[in-house]
Order: structure tokens, then sequence, then C-alpha cells
């Protein structure tokens, strides 16, 4: 096994997928990234505050009608 260049299909960039990496995503039975790491900080970023933004829409929906 040797280490993997894999192209980040968000921004373009290569990260290297290491060999230490790969065997701790095998041994977890993962998949193997396909965004590098600052591409996956801004996802993981966006759904949090998506689900926040929906949790709120949600809340308020039902204080609307309580208060009805």
């Amino acid at each position: 096994m040797s280490d993997k260049k894999i192209t980040c299909p968000e921004c373009g960039g290569e990260f290297t997928f290491t060999v230490g990496e790969q065997e701790w995503f095998l041994e977890r039975n993962l998949t193997e990234p396909k965004y590098c790491s600052d591409c996956r900080k801004k996802r993981r970023e966006r759904k949090e505050a998506q689900n926040k933004n929906g949790q709120q829409r949600f809340n308020r929906q039902e204080n609307d009608q309580k208060a009805a």
C-alpha cells in the first residue's frame, strides 16, 4: 500500500491520502474521502447551518401553533 493522491471534486485541489489514513479507514469499513479537509469542513458547516435554520423554523411554527 502507498500514499494516494486524490483530487477534490469541489475545489480541484489535490490532497494526499496517507497509508496510515487508508489503514484507519479500512479498519472502520469507511470509504476513502472524496473531498479535501477544507472542503469537508465547509460542507459540514453548511449542513450544520441548514439544520440549525430548519430547527429554528420548526420551533417558530410550533410556537405559532401553540399561541393560536
